[in-house]
């Protein structure tokens, strides 16, 4: 079985509009955000195998902050095709990952994140909200083997979820 955990970035800094996208801090709430998540990410993620992130600052951010809590040993590619990526771009980097990995973890931006996890299965989620988390399982073998709606929901968690 194959698993994978869309991660749409914690919350951004807006206040400096001199500040290009890619090098976007993380506000006050998005960090604050990073002290409750990691935890209930493990409840549903225990495991990764594979880490693929964007490398725009606050993706980035969101990663470490995660990882200062949680003790994932799989290997991590900051891939730029994640930018801003669309849902066609992020299902075909999904459909082309090596199938020696079984638990997938993908950080992104919304909203290519909140269309790829539609696409990925049938419950419809309107928006994944900033550091939302969506559990999607497979019963295919090989990542080239998934189909659009051929996942399973198995979680979808946000920051709000929890206050």
């Amino acid at each position: 079985m194959l698993e994978i955990l869309l991660v749409r970035h914690a919350k951004s800094c807006w206040s400096d509009p001199s500040v290009e996208d890619f090098s976007r801090k993380l506000s006050k709430r998005g960090k604050d955000d990073l002290k409750l998540m990691p935890e209930k990410i493990l409840e549903i993620f225990p495991k990764a195998d594979y880490i693929l992130c964007s490398p725009a600052k606050r993706t980035k951010k969101t990663l470490k902050g995660i990882l200062k809590r949680i003790v994932w040993a799989g290997e991590i590619n900051m891939l730029y095709l994640l930018y801003l990526a669309d849902r066609e771009t992020l299902f075909n980097i999904v459909r082309h990952i090596d199938d020696s990995y079984q638990r997938v973890v993908l950080i992104g931006h919304n909203e290519g994140i909140t269309e790829l996890a539609n696409h990925l299965q049938d419950n419809v989620i309107d928006n994944i909200p900033t550091l939302g988390v969506v559990k999607i399982s497979f019963k295919a073998k090989k990542w080239s083997e998934i189909r659009a709606n051929s996942g399973n929901l198995e979680s979808f968690i946000y920051p709000k979820k929890y206050e």
